[in-house]
């Protein structure tokens, strides 16, 4: 009797030891698909020709059309500055005898007003919103590669001067975005930046 009573104490001594055994270790996590390439791994983003960051870029004919409505906008005080002073009755001879303040006044404002529209639209809208106003009727928004965000007024400033690059290159810096990979301009490649295409896409077709 002794002994099954011995027996049974080491049968629940046993079990008690087993109940408190440590659990086997989880199984080796299994490997899953590689995060999407656009993630902070490291991971080498390719764009395809006239993408950017998977986004499209702007076209050299949608580029050319932001800048003349710009360019009308911006010019039409001046248009009229010269269109005020030709048709006034003030000569040069009047003004060079100090006469004509009124229109000489007028003639003026209205030059600063051109600039004061050329300051405000290329660089500091441009460079806080990445939009002009002739890119913001086309869609159109200048960003950095670096982070894709807008250049900021300074470095608008800054590209707006490496533009005179492509003005002694006519037709070829600013013809290049038609072939160039990316669709920059000269300038472009020096401030590093490119112009995307912000243009909603449409929906597909419903079958």
């Amino acid at each position: 009797m002794s002994q099954r009573q011995d027996q049974s104490q080491d049968g629940s001594r046993n079990g008690s030891h087993a109940n408190n055994a440590a659990p086997p270790p989880p199984p080796p996590a299994s490997y899953g698909q590689p995060p999407p390439p656009h993630a902070d791994t490291g991971f080498d983003v390719v764009d395809q020709p006239g993408t950017f960051m998977g986004r499209q870029l702007a076209s050299w004919a949608e580029r050319f059309g932001a800048s003349l409505i710009d360019a009308l906008l911006i010019v039409s005080p001046a248009l009229a500055a010269m269109i005020f002073f030709a048709t006034s009755n003030v000569s040069t001879a009047d003004i060079m005898n100090g006469h004509g303040g009124r229109t000489i006044l007028i003639n003026d404002l209205l030059w600063l007003t051109a600039l004061l529209f050329y300051v405000y639209d290329r660089w500091l809208l441009q460079g806080r919103t990445g939009q002009t106003w002739g890119k913001r009727i086309l869609h159109l928004r200048l960003v950095r590669m670096d982070n894709g965000y807008p250049v900021g007024p300074g470095h608008a400033f800054i590209r707006d001067i490496a533009h005179m690059l492509d003005v002694p290159c006519l037709p070829i810096g600013l013809l290049w975005p038609l072939w160039d990979t990316r669709r920059q301009t000269f300038a472009d490649k020096l401030a590093s930046t490119v112009v995307l295409s912000d243009r909603p896409k449409e929906p597909p077709d419903q079958p």
